[in-house]
């Protein structure tokens, strides 16, 4: 097999002992800020950095301690095609110059003179590259950061570059940025994924503000939600069958306009908004203490966000598709792994679209929207 093929056992290069290889280390697994240092050397030699937006991103390497060098310069739009400019080159396409057949799929594919590279991905969340001609001979390997337990003790290990003599460096980090760039990058036009799910949650208004939620083809309620005059507060509800009261009050969320909007959760005190959700990121609110276990939000289609794992980015647990007028009603689906957070979800949802819908000025938006990236 393939994955089986590809696997690396990264503690075999701690040394970098072996003959041609060069490992490379990232000080954080922020493929848009982060900085790059050759493991064992505590001097730079990458440094990426993105704006506060996110539309540009400059990746540099670093000389002599202090001189950078602008390798290459990513520019994304929110109308516009992204555009990458390599050097002193003329800029391009981002698509056409990192081409991946679908949407947050591997492999993606990158031309280099008259030498076509690959990235694959295995089972375990590792990268490699080859070259199109030799795709038995990896020139480089790519794995995120991890966590792992060691006498009783949590040990990160950070997000690893490991190169062979035959790879241009430069341009491989540039390639990692931009990978994961253009990997984020929504393509309107794509066909929804072909999916299945152990529940799927109807809307009977395509509004994140007031709606409520039934298992899709049943009239058996699940959730309420319901916003006042102002929305300035949102109330989900979920009921509870069997229960003498019938519903309960799972999540209340207050938006202000100078004091921090807050979040409150059933039987727990309210936070920030901010402080729980950021950057479409979350944990189980019912461990605040414990966010090993993070999720993210993040649009794939034109129609769709997806809610993945932060370490699982390549399976959604949840997805959100807003509706079709007249054909179909915009939908909450669920994987198992999303049912013991699903308050979280609900809520993380209401949040993470309604700013979609309000920085696109449109509303309830129809089949044919066109998410805004959130920084």
């Amino acid at each position: 097999m393939d994955s089986q093929e590809t696997l690396i056992d990264f503690s075999l290069l701690a040394q970098q002992s072996h003959t041609g290889l060069t490992v490379f280390e990232f000080a954080v697994d922020n493929m848009n800020n982060t900085r790059i240092f050759l493991r064992g050397n505590r001097y730079l030699s990458y440094v990426v950095e993105s704006n506060r937006d996110n539309t540009e991103t400059n990746v540099y390497r670093v000389d002599g301690q202090a001189v950078r060098t602008r390798i290459a310069l990513i520019e994304r739009g929110n109308l516009l095609p992204a555009k990458i400019t390599l050097a002193d080159a003329a800029p391009i396409r981002l698509s056409r110059w990192l081409q991946t057949r679908t949407l947050r799929d591997f492999p993606a594919t990158m031309a280099a003179g008259d030498i076509n590279y690959i990235w694959k991905k295995n089972m375990v969340d590792q990268l490699r590259m080859v070259a199109e001609d030799d795709p038995a001979t990896p020139v480089a390997w790519f794995h995120r950061s991890r966590r792992e337990t060691v006498d009783d003790q949590q040990v990160v290990h950070p997000a690893t570059l490991v190169i062979t003599q035959d790879a241009d460096d430069s341009l491989l980090f540039v390639d990692v940025d931009c990978m994961d760039t253009q990997l984020t990058l929504v393509d309107f036009d794509a066909p929804l994924p072909e999916r299945s799910a152990r529940t799927v949650l109807s809307f009977t208004r395509d509004s994140l503000l007031n709606s409520t939620l039934r298992i899709s083809g049943t009239d058996s309620t699940v959730y309420v939600i319901k916003t006042n005059a102002t929305s300035s507060r949102t109330i989900v509800s979920r009921m509870i069958p069997g229960s003498s009261e019938g519903v309960a009050e799972v999540v209340k969320i207050e938006r202000n306009d100078i004091l921090p909007s807050k979040i409150t959760f059933e039987g727990a005190l309210p936070m920030k908004t901010s402080t729980w959700l950021k950057k479409q990121t979350f944990s189980d609110p019912a461990r605040p203490d414990d966010r090993s276990v993070q999720y993210v939000w993040k649009p794939t289609n034109g129609r769709e966000i997806a809610l993945y794992i932060a370490d699982m980015p390549f399976r959604p647990i949840a997805w959100f598709r807003s509706s079709i007028p007249l054909v179909e009603p915009a939908t909450l689906s669920l994987q198992p792994e999303a049912e013991p957070i699903q308050d979280a979800v609900i809520a993380s949802l209401i949040v993470v679209e309604q700013k979609y819908r309000v920085l696109n000025k449109r509303g309830a938006l129809n089949a044919t929207r066109m998410p805004i990236l959130l920084s």
